[in-house]
Protein backbone atom coordinates (compact mmCIF):
# COMPACT_ATOMS: atom_id res chain seq x y z
CA UNK A 1 0.00 0.00 0.00
CA UNK A 2 2.65 2.82 0.37
CA UNK A 3 4.48 1.56 -2.65
CA UNK A 4 1.25 2.12 -4.61
CA UNK A 5 0.30 5.18 -2.85
CA UNK A 6 4.05 7.11 -2.64
CA UNK A 7 3.93 10.43 -3.16
CA UNK A 8 0.39 11.25 -3.00
CA UNK A 9 0.47 13.14 0.12
CA UNK A 10 -1.81 11.27 2.54
CA UNK A 11 -1.88 11.32 6.32
CA UNK A 12 -0.85 8.09 7.54
CA UNK A 13 -3.87 7.91 9.59
CA UNK A 14 -6.06 8.52 6.13
CA UNK A 15 -3.81 5.14 4.63
CA UNK A 16 -4.46 2.93 7.73
CA UNK A 17 -8.12 3.58 7.09
CA UNK A 18 -7.69 2.49 3.58
CA UNK A 19 -5.54 -0.54 4.45
CA UNK A 20 -8.17 -1.54 7.11
CA UNK A 21 -11.03 -1.16 4.67
CA UNK A 22 -8.97 -3.18 1.71
CA UNK A 23 -8.28 -5.83 4.26
CA UNK A 24 -12.03 -6.23 5.67
CA UNK A 25 -13.15 -6.85 2.05
CA UNK A 26 -16.26 -4.54 2.63
CA UNK A 27 -16.94 -1.83 0.35
CA UNK A 28 -15.23 1.78 0.96
CA UNK A 29 -16.68 4.97 0.31
CA UNK A 30 -13.85 8.05 -0.59
CA UNK A 31 -15.72 11.27 -0.23
CA UNK A 32 -14.08 15.05 -0.20
CA UNK A 33 -14.23 17.85 -2.25
CA UNK A 34 -13.47 18.01 -6.17
CA UNK A 35 -10.12 17.77 -6.68
CA UNK A 36 -8.88 16.48 -3.40
CA UNK A 37 -7.50 13.11 -5.84
CA UNK A 38 -10.23 10.41 -4.64
CA UNK A 39 -10.59 8.90 -8.13
CA UNK A 40 -7.02 8.57 -8.76
CA UNK A 41 -6.98 7.20 -5.62
CA UNK A 42 -9.82 5.00 -5.71
CA UNK A 43 -8.16 3.83 -9.29
CA UNK A 44 -4.70 2.75 -7.98
CA UNK A 45 -6.02 0.56 -6.08
CA UNK A 46 -6.28 -2.00 -8.69
CA UNK A 47 -2.63 -1.81 -8.53
CA UNK A 48 -2.11 -3.76 -5.25
CA UNK A 49 -3.77 -7.23 -6.43
CA UNK A 50 -1.52 -8.67 -9.78
CA UNK A 51 -2.27 -12.23 -9.62
CA UNK A 52 -4.13 -13.26 -12.33
CA UNK A 53 -7.50 -14.54 -12.36
CA UNK A 54 -9.54 -17.37 -14.96
CA UNK A 55 -12.35 -15.53 -16.17
CA UNK A 56 -14.53 -17.13 -18.36
CA UNK A 57 -15.42 -16.47 -22.10
CA UNK A 58 -18.83 -17.03 -22.06
CA UNK A 59 -21.17 -18.78 -19.66
CA UNK A 60 -24.59 -20.53 -20.63
CA UNK A 61 -27.58 -19.75 -18.52
CA UNK A 62 -30.82 -21.05 -19.42
CA UNK A 63 -29.66 -21.65 -23.50
CA UNK A 64 -28.52 -18.16 -23.42
CA UNK A 65 -25.34 -17.58 -24.10
CA UNK A 66 -23.42 -14.62 -21.72
CA UNK A 67 -19.87 -12.87 -22.87
CA UNK A 68 -18.04 -12.73 -19.61
CA UNK A 69 -14.88 -11.79 -21.01
CA UNK A 70 -13.66 -7.90 -22.33
CA UNK A 71 -10.19 -7.88 -23.80
CA UNK A 72 -10.28 -4.36 -22.86
CA UNK A 73 -11.01 -5.05 -19.26
CA UNK A 74 -9.34 -8.19 -18.75
CA UNK A 75 -5.85 -7.79 -20.82
CA UNK A 76 -3.14 -10.78 -20.46
CA UNK A 77 -1.64 -11.19 -17.28
CA UNK A 78 1.72 -9.42 -16.41
CA UNK A 79 4.25 -12.64 -16.04
CA UNK A 80 5.25 -14.94 -18.58
CA UNK A 81 4.86 -17.92 -16.50
CA UNK A 82 0.74 -16.82 -16.18
CA UNK A 83 0.35 -17.08 -19.75
CA UNK A 84 2.94 -20.68 -19.88
CA UNK A 85 0.04 -21.90 -17.22
CA UNK A 86 -2.49 -20.62 -19.81
CA UNK A 87 -1.21 -22.59 -23.22
CA UNK A 88 -1.71 -25.83 -20.80
CA UNK A 89 -4.92 -24.77 -19.45
CA UNK A 90 -8.50 -25.33 -19.94
CA UNK A 91 -9.30 -23.50 -23.51
CA UNK A 92 -12.69 -22.63 -22.16
CA UNK A 93 -11.15 -20.05 -19.80
CA UNK A 94 -8.61 -16.63 -20.55
CA UNK A 95 -6.08 -15.92 -18.29
CA UNK A 96 -5.84 -12.46 -17.27
CA UNK A 97 -5.10 -9.31 -15.03
CA UNK A 98 -7.90 -8.64 -12.62
CA UNK A 99 -9.97 -6.23 -14.10
CA UNK A 100 -10.67 -1.95 -13.04
CA UNK A 101 -14.33 -1.25 -14.02
CA UNK A 102 -14.89 2.49 -13.64
CA UNK A 103 -18.22 3.62 -14.32
CA UNK A 104 -19.64 7.64 -13.41
CA UNK A 105 -22.70 9.76 -13.77
CA UNK A 106 -23.49 8.16 -16.92
CA UNK A 107 -24.51 5.18 -15.60
CA UNK A 108 -28.42 4.22 -16.02
CA UNK A 109 -31.03 1.78 -15.22
CA UNK A 110 -30.55 0.16 -18.31
CA UNK A 111 -26.82 -0.36 -17.75
CA UNK A 112 -27.40 -2.94 -14.92
CA UNK A 113 -28.50 -5.32 -17.11
CA UNK A 114 -27.71 -7.96 -19.79
CA UNK A 115 -27.33 -6.07 -23.57
CA UNK A 116 -28.22 -8.22 -26.39
CA UNK A 117 -26.08 -8.44 -29.30
CA UNK A 118 -28.56 -8.86 -32.35
CA UNK A 119 -25.99 -9.63 -34.97
CA UNK A 120 -24.02 -12.37 -32.80
CA UNK A 121 -26.77 -13.37 -31.00
CA UNK A 122 -25.60 -13.66 -27.66
CA UNK A 123 -25.84 -11.13 -24.53
CA UNK A 124 -23.43 -8.73 -22.77
CA UNK A 125 -22.86 -8.82 -18.81
CA UNK A 126 -23.48 -5.07 -17.14
CA UNK A 127 -20.23 -3.50 -15.89
CA UNK A 128 -20.71 -4.34 -12.71
CA UNK A 129 -20.63 -8.10 -13.35
CA UNK A 130 -17.56 -7.57 -16.13
CA UNK A 131 -15.64 -6.59 -12.85
CA UNK A 132 -15.49 -9.70 -10.67
CA UNK A 133 -12.87 -10.63 -8.85
CA UNK A 134 -11.55 -7.18 -9.62
CA UNK A 135 -12.30 -3.56 -8.78
CA UNK A 136 -15.72 -1.77 -9.40
CA UNK A 137 -14.98 2.05 -8.50
CA UNK A 138 -18.18 4.28 -8.94
CA UNK A 139 -17.58 7.75 -9.22
CA UNK A 140 -20.09 10.58 -8.74
CA UNK A 141 -21.79 9.07 -6.25
CA UNK A 142 -24.95 11.35 -6.29
CA UNK A 143 -25.57 11.91 -9.72
CA UNK A 144 -26.12 9.13 -11.56
CA UNK A 145 -28.97 8.52 -13.61
CA UNK A 146 -30.39 6.41 -11.36
CA UNK A 147 -31.07 7.08 -7.75
CA UNK A 148 -28.12 6.45 -5.66
CA UNK A 149 -30.22 4.11 -2.62
CA UNK A 150 -31.29 2.52 -5.29
CA UNK A 151 -28.16 1.66 -7.04
CA UNK A 152 -26.41 1.25 -3.95
CA UNK A 153 -29.41 -1.05 -1.77
CA UNK A 154 -28.80 -3.48 -4.60
CA UNK A 155 -25.39 -3.78 -5.13
CA UNK A 156 -24.28 -4.12 -1.06
CA UNK A 157 -27.54 -6.34 -1.05
CA UNK A 158 -25.96 -8.46 -3.89
CA UNK A 159 -22.26 -8.12 -2.52
CA UNK A 160 -23.63 -9.97 0.63
CA UNK A 161 -25.42 -12.59 -1.53
CA UNK A 162 -22.23 -13.21 -4.10
CA UNK A 163 -25.31 -12.98 -6.33
CA UNK A 164 -27.10 -10.63 -8.73
CA UNK A 165 -30.09 -10.76 -10.73
CA UNK A 166 -29.80 -9.48 -14.07
CA UNK A 167 -32.59 -9.42 -16.75
CA UNK A 168 -32.90 -9.87 -20.32
CA UNK A 169 -34.44 -6.83 -22.20
CA UNK A 170 -38.19 -7.76 -22.46
CA UNK A 171 -36.99 -11.09 -20.84
CA UNK A 172 -36.14 -13.32 -18.55
CA UNK A 173 -34.26 -12.72 -15.12
CA UNK A 174 -30.55 -14.76 -14.86
CA UNK A 175 -28.71 -15.07 -11.67
CA UNK A 176 -24.73 -14.66 -12.24
CA UNK A 177 -22.00 -14.21 -9.64
CA UNK A 178 -20.92 -10.94 -7.89
CA UNK A 179 -18.37 -10.51 -6.40
CA UNK A 180 -15.82 -7.36 -6.16
CA UNK A 181 -14.16 -5.14 -4.15
CA UNK A 182 -16.05 -1.87 -4.50
CA UNK A 183 -15.08 1.90 -4.33
CA UNK A 184 -17.64 4.86 -4.24
CA UNK A 185 -16.57 8.00 -4.34
CA UNK A 186 -18.40 11.70 -4.40
CA UNK A 187 -18.17 15.27 -4.18
CA UNK A 188 -21.19 15.25 -2.13
CA UNK A 189 -21.99 14.91 2.36
CA UNK A 190 -22.29 11.48 1.79
CA UNK A 191 -25.41 12.14 4.15
CA UNK A 192 -27.10 13.64 1.35
CA UNK A 193 -26.71 11.17 -1.07
CA UNK A 194 -27.44 8.08 1.10
CA UNK A 195 -29.71 6.93 3.93
CA UNK A 196 -28.83 5.92 7.12
CA UNK A 197 -29.50 2.16 6.15
CA UNK A 198 -27.18 2.67 3.04
CA UNK A 199 -24.84 4.12 5.13
CA UNK A 200 -24.62 1.20 7.60
CA UNK A 201 -23.47 -1.29 5.11
CA UNK A 202 -20.79 0.65 3.61
CA UNK A 203 -17.65 -0.50 5.52
CA UNK A 204 -15.32 2.38 5.28
CA UNK A 205 -16.57 6.16 5.00
CA UNK A 206 -13.20 7.83 4.64
CA UNK A 207 -12.44 11.62 4.01
CA UNK A 208 -9.97 12.77 1.12
CA UNK A 209 -9.79 16.26 1.90
CA UNK A 210 -6.64 19.19 1.17
CA UNK A 211 -3.08 18.26 1.99
CA UNK A 212 -0.53 19.35 4.14
CA UNK A 213 1.61 22.24 3.51
CA UNK A 214 4.80 20.11 3.77
CA UNK A 215 2.66 17.03 1.77
CA UNK A 216 1.51 19.83 -1.03
CA UNK A 217 5.76 20.97 -1.67
CA UNK A 218 6.44 17.19 -2.13
CA UNK A 219 4.11 16.57 -4.21
CA UNK A 220 4.63 19.55 -6.24
CA UNK A 221 8.45 18.78 -5.99
CA UNK A 222 7.63 15.29 -7.30
CA UNK A 223 5.78 15.78 -10.69
CA UNK A 224 8.11 18.96 -11.79
CA UNK A 225 10.64 16.18 -11.57
CA UNK A 226 8.03 13.57 -13.80
CA UNK A 227 8.06 16.23 -16.07
CA UNK A 228 11.30 17.58 -16.12
CA UNK A 229 10.16 21.04 -15.04
CA UNK A 230 12.72 23.54 -13.10
CA UNK A 231 11.11 24.68 -10.14
CA UNK A 232 13.15 26.45 -7.28
CA UNK A 233 11.93 27.32 -3.85
CA UNK A 234 10.87 31.09 -4.38
CA UNK A 235 8.24 29.20 -6.54
CA UNK A 236 6.93 26.96 -3.93
CA UNK A 237 6.69 29.85 -1.68
CA UNK A 238 4.80 31.97 -3.77
CA UNK A 239 2.73 29.72 -4.67
CA UNK A 240 1.28 28.71 -1.53
CA UNK A 241 1.55 32.18 0.61
CA UNK A 242 0.34 34.41 -2.46
CA UNK A 243 -1.70 32.51 -4.57
CA UNK A 244 -2.90 29.79 -2.15
CA UNK A 245 -3.37 31.41 1.18
CA UNK A 246 -4.50 35.09 -0.24
CA UNK A 247 -7.11 33.79 -2.33
CA UNK A 248 -8.43 30.62 0.04
CA UNK A 249 -7.88 27.97 -1.89
CA UNK A 250 -6.68 25.05 -0.39
CA UNK A 251 -4.08 22.61 -1.35
CA UNK A 252 -6.02 20.06 -3.37
CA UNK A 253 -3.86 17.09 -4.79
CA UNK A 254 -5.25 18.30 -8.05
CA UNK A 255 -3.66 21.72 -8.22
CA UNK A 256 0.01 20.94 -8.69
CA UNK A 257 -0.77 18.76 -12.19
CA UNK A 258 -3.26 21.31 -13.67
CA UNK A 259 -0.53 23.98 -13.06
CA UNK A 260 2.69 22.70 -14.14
CA UNK A 261 0.35 20.75 -17.04
CA UNK A 262 -0.35 24.78 -17.95
CA UNK A 263 2.96 25.99 -17.67
CA UNK A 264 4.10 23.34 -20.10
CA UNK A 265 1.33 24.18 -22.71
CA UNK A 266 2.48 28.03 -22.57
CA UNK A 267 6.26 26.81 -22.52
CA UNK A 268 5.26 24.58 -25.89
CA UNK A 269 2.97 27.51 -27.57
CA UNK A 270 6.41 29.74 -27.57
CA UNK A 271 8.64 27.37 -28.35
CA UNK A 272 10.97 27.34 -24.86
CA UNK A 273 11.79 25.33 -21.83
CA UNK A 274 9.00 24.81 -19.63
CA UNK A 275 10.29 26.44 -15.72
CA UNK A 276 7.94 26.98 -12.79
CA UNK A 277 8.56 30.30 -11.72
CA UNK A 278 6.63 33.25 -10.33
CA UNK A 279 5.87 34.48 -14.11
CA UNK A 280 4.66 30.76 -15.16
CA UNK A 281 2.67 29.93 -11.87
CA UNK A 282 0.84 33.68 -12.01
CA UNK A 283 0.06 32.55 -15.78
CA UNK A 284 -0.69 29.11 -15.44
CA UNK A 285 -3.26 30.05 -11.89
CA UNK A 286 -5.11 32.61 -13.70
CA UNK A 287 -5.78 30.28 -16.61
CA UNK A 288 -7.42 27.97 -14.55
CA UNK A 289 -9.29 30.22 -12.18
CA UNK A 290 -9.98 33.05 -13.75
CA UNK A 291 -8.81 36.89 -13.27
CA UNK A 292 -11.20 37.10 -10.46
CA UNK A 293 -9.41 35.10 -8.64
CA UNK A 294 -6.40 37.64 -8.17
CA UNK A 295 -4.88 37.57 -4.10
Amino acid sequence: LDAVLDGDGLAPAIREQIGAALYSGRPLLLYGPSGSGKTSLARKLARLRQDPIAVPYAVLVNHEIIQLHDLTLHPLPLHVRALEERRSGDARWALSQRPLVHVGPELARDMLELRSDLGSGVLHAPPHILANNGLLVVDDVGRQRVPPGELLHRWLGALEAGLDHVTVPGGATHVLPFDVSLVLVTSLAPESVLDDACLRRIGYRIPVGPLSEQSYRALLRRQARQRRIDLDDSAIAFLIEHLHRRTGRALLAAYPHELLGRIADFAGFTGQPPCCDVDGLTRAWYSLFGEGDAP
